[in-house]
């Protein structure tokens, strides 16, 4: 073949490239800690895992780009459950936000990995945002709790009660698998929490960032990769292969409650962290 023809069909390569890459929308991606606690043994995080008592760093994900803001679950604010796990430097989901001039009504979006109390609990606050969950958990969920049973296996029949308002004014969107909610931003089904556990990876400028939530507590959740301490290990196996197989690199990957992200990433307070690079948010 001609060499001109090679630079032509080369230079044409990489202009489609560049377009298919240009129309993805590129994510910022944030970390905000709202508490931390002495947490629990390892053994109870990590299959093979010592009884040492693990630090714990309660956690959510926000996500910006083109006027859209993301939650990636949203916290809790009860204070029943706060002093039960000892959690201190307690400070209110929304009240970080606003640390961020992010309003609880400028909130577009919650994607909730799962309905457990410290993820679900302040899903009121956010009136204008539309839920993402997956069917299987909510069905799981309500089956959990009642007015009679108002806690049970990590579900606080409270946040049920609220999330049956949301389907009533019709933000509650419930999934069935894997799915693309926005350009850039993906859910995957798996592991071995609950019943319809879903995770979150986002494209960015610093390439593909996994939120894996409570799919992998801990960093080393990570290294084997070591499953969590459940029934079904196998599942939580191939999901942490998965996402490693997505982020490229273990750090890439944001467990649900490593402290060990506030080392890592670039602070802007004492409770937020800057996981990617900044974008336009027009």
């Amino acid at each position: 073949m001609p060499s001109k023809i090679k630079v032509v069909l080369s230079s044409l390569f990489i202009l489609l490239f560049a377009l298919s890459c240009g129309n993805v929308d590129r994510w910022e991606v944030l970390c905000a800690r709202y508490g931390v606690s002495e947490g629990m043994p390892l053994s109870k995080m990590v299959r093979g895992g010592s009884d040492e008592k693990y630090p714990m760093a309660w956690m959510f994900w926000i996500l910006r780009s083109k006027g859209k803001t993301i939650l990636v679950d949203c916290g809790f604010e009860n204070e029943q459950m706060k002093k039960k796990w000892k959690i201190e430097k307690y400070k209110r989901p929304v009240d970080i936000l606003l640390d961020l001039n992010i309003k609880p009504e400028d909130v577009t979006d919650v994607i909730l990995t799962h309905l457990h109390w410290d993820h679900a609990g302040s899903i009121a606050r956010f009136k204008n945002a539309k839920i993402w969950l997956q069917k299987n958990e909510w069905n799981w969920a309500r089956k959990m709790v009642s007015e009679d049973q108002r806690y049970s296996n990590g579900i606080n029949y409270d946040d049920v009660v609220e999330l049956e308002k949301i389907a009533k004014e019709g933000r509650l969107v419930l999934l069935n698998g894997d799915k693309k909610i926005y350009s850039g931003v993906h859910v995957v089904t798996g592991g071995c929490h609950t019943m319809g556990f879903q995770w979150v990876w986002v494209e960015t400028m610093a390439g593909n960032i996994v939120i894996a939530s409570d799919a992998a507590y801990l960093y080393e959740n990570l290294d084997g990769p070591t499953p969590l301490a459940c029934k079904k290990w196998s599942d939580s196996v191939r999901t942490l292969g998965k996402m490693l197989s997505i982020a490229k690199a273990k750090e890439q990957v944001l467990p649900g409650h490593e402290p060990k992200v506030y080392d890592i990433f670039p602070k802007l307070n004492d409770y937020i962290v800057q996981v990617t690079p900044p974008v336009a948010q027009k």
